[in-house]
Protein backbone atom coordinates (compact mmCIF):
# COMPACT_ATOMS: atom_id res chain seq x y z
CA UNK A 1 0.00 0.00 0.00
CA UNK A 2 1.18 3.10 -1.16
CA UNK A 3 4.62 1.73 -1.65
CA UNK A 4 4.71 -0.51 1.54
CA UNK A 5 4.38 -4.04 1.28
CA UNK A 6 2.03 -4.83 3.71
CA UNK A 7 1.54 -8.23 2.73
CA UNK A 8 4.36 -9.84 1.03
CA UNK A 9 6.34 -12.96 1.48
CA UNK A 10 8.34 -11.99 5.15
CA UNK A 11 5.10 -10.66 6.60
CA UNK A 12 1.93 -13.10 5.38
CA UNK A 13 1.45 -16.58 7.10
CA UNK A 14 -0.66 -19.59 6.27
CA UNK A 15 -4.69 -18.92 5.92
CA UNK A 16 -6.75 -15.58 4.80
CA UNK A 17 -4.63 -12.64 4.46
CA UNK A 18 -6.51 -9.63 5.13
CA UNK A 19 -6.08 -6.00 5.02
CA UNK A 20 -9.20 -3.71 5.39
CA UNK A 21 -8.71 0.21 3.61
CA UNK A 22 -10.72 2.75 5.23
CA UNK A 23 -13.01 3.89 2.19
CA UNK A 24 -12.83 7.66 1.68
CA UNK A 25 -8.82 7.68 2.41
CA UNK A 26 -7.20 4.08 1.99
CA UNK A 27 -5.62 4.13 5.51
CA UNK A 28 -5.21 0.71 7.03
CA UNK A 29 -7.82 0.13 9.43
CA UNK A 30 -7.06 -3.80 9.81
CA UNK A 31 -4.63 -6.31 8.68
CA UNK A 32 -4.64 -9.43 10.55
CA UNK A 33 -4.10 -13.06 9.21
CA UNK A 34 -6.47 -16.08 10.13
CA UNK A 35 -5.39 -19.91 9.69
CA UNK A 36 -8.57 -21.33 8.60
CA UNK A 37 -5.86 -24.23 7.95
CA UNK A 38 -5.42 -24.98 11.53
CA UNK A 39 -8.45 -23.69 12.93
CA UNK A 40 -6.72 -23.46 16.63
CA UNK A 41 -8.57 -20.34 17.68
CA UNK A 42 -11.47 -20.40 15.91
CA UNK A 43 -10.15 -17.83 13.27
CA UNK A 44 -13.39 -18.39 11.05
CA UNK A 45 -15.40 -16.56 13.77
CA UNK A 46 -12.87 -13.75 14.55
CA UNK A 47 -12.55 -13.33 10.85
CA UNK A 48 -16.55 -13.46 10.38
CA UNK A 49 -16.74 -10.73 13.57
CA UNK A 50 -13.73 -8.30 11.92
CA UNK A 51 -15.39 -7.71 8.96
CA UNK A 52 -18.64 -7.09 10.42
CA UNK A 53 -16.88 -4.54 12.99
CA UNK A 54 -15.45 -2.38 10.02
CA UNK A 55 -17.73 0.26 8.41
CA UNK A 56 -19.42 -0.12 5.35
CA UNK A 57 -17.71 1.43 2.44
CA UNK A 58 -14.07 -0.11 3.36
CA UNK A 59 -12.16 -2.42 1.27
CA UNK A 60 -11.29 -5.56 1.60
CA UNK A 61 -8.22 -7.12 0.34
CA UNK A 62 -7.98 -10.97 0.94
CA UNK A 63 -5.36 -13.62 -0.33
CA UNK A 64 -4.44 -16.98 0.77
CA UNK A 65 -1.16 -18.17 1.43
CA UNK A 66 -0.50 -21.88 1.53
CA UNK A 67 -3.65 -23.24 2.51
CA UNK A 68 -7.09 -21.44 4.29
CA UNK A 69 -10.00 -24.03 2.89
CA UNK A 70 -9.60 -26.88 5.96
CA UNK A 71 -11.40 -25.57 8.33
CA UNK A 72 -12.57 -22.23 6.74
CA UNK A 73 -16.83 -21.91 7.80
CA UNK A 74 -19.60 -21.16 5.93
CA UNK A 75 -20.66 -18.34 7.85
CA UNK A 76 -16.58 -16.74 6.97
CA UNK A 77 -17.34 -17.93 3.00
CA UNK A 78 -20.89 -16.38 2.94
CA UNK A 79 -18.91 -12.77 4.32
CA UNK A 80 -16.97 -12.71 0.87
CA UNK A 81 -20.04 -14.03 -1.18
CA UNK A 82 -22.13 -11.12 0.27
CA UNK A 83 -19.27 -9.39 -0.91
CA UNK A 84 -19.28 -10.97 -4.77
CA UNK A 85 -17.41 -13.50 -4.32
CA UNK A 86 -18.22 -16.72 -6.33
CA UNK A 87 -14.45 -18.39 -6.31
CA UNK A 88 -14.58 -18.85 -2.28
CA UNK A 89 -17.50 -20.91 -2.34
CA UNK A 90 -15.23 -23.68 -4.41
CA UNK A 91 -11.49 -22.86 -2.44
CA UNK A 92 -9.64 -25.89 -2.36
CA UNK A 93 -6.53 -27.59 -0.99
CA UNK A 94 -3.85 -25.38 -1.69
CA UNK A 95 -5.14 -23.62 -4.00
CA UNK A 96 -4.57 -19.49 -4.04
CA UNK A 97 -7.53 -16.81 -3.86
CA UNK A 98 -7.15 -13.10 -3.85
CA UNK A 99 -9.62 -10.69 -3.76
CA UNK A 100 -10.51 -7.25 -4.07
CA UNK A 101 -14.25 -6.23 -2.36
CA UNK A 102 -15.56 -2.90 -0.97
CA UNK A 103 -17.95 -3.85 2.34
CA UNK A 104 -21.52 -3.41 1.56
CA UNK A 105 -21.17 -3.76 -2.58
CA UNK A 106 -22.29 -6.79 -4.13
CA UNK A 107 -19.03 -6.82 -6.54
CA UNK A 108 -15.96 -7.99 -6.50
CA UNK A 109 -12.96 -8.88 -8.21
CA UNK A 110 -10.85 -12.12 -7.43
CA UNK A 111 -8.86 -15.03 -8.93
CA UNK A 112 -8.29 -18.18 -7.85
CA UNK A 113 -5.71 -21.52 -8.93
CA UNK A 114 -2.46 -22.94 -8.14
CA UNK A 115 -0.83 -19.62 -8.81
CA UNK A 116 -2.90 -16.33 -8.44
CA UNK A 117 -1.70 -13.03 -10.27
CA UNK A 118 -4.18 -10.45 -8.72
CA UNK A 119 -3.43 -6.50 -8.27
CA UNK A 120 -5.29 -3.46 -8.60
CA UNK A 121 -4.85 0.67 -8.46
CA UNK A 122 -7.01 1.78 -6.06
CA UNK A 123 -8.51 5.78 -7.41
CA UNK A 124 -11.20 7.56 -5.77
CA UNK A 125 -12.51 11.59 -7.03
CA UNK A 126 -13.40 14.17 -4.51
CA UNK A 127 -16.05 16.35 -5.07
CA UNK A 128 -14.36 19.96 -4.41
CA UNK A 129 -16.85 21.96 -5.39
CA UNK A 130 -20.32 21.51 -6.98
CA UNK A 131 -21.87 24.23 -9.09
CA UNK A 132 -25.35 24.95 -10.38
CA UNK A 133 -26.11 26.51 -13.94
CA UNK A 134 -29.39 28.42 -14.40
Amino acid sequence: MNGEDVVGRQNSKRGINLVVLNGPDHKIILNDVYNTFTNQKDDSARLVRDIASVPAGSVILAAVKDDASNNLSHAAKKVFMNMGSSAIKNLGFKKGWGFLGIKGMRKSGEDTGVTVEFGTVLSYTKVVKKAKTV
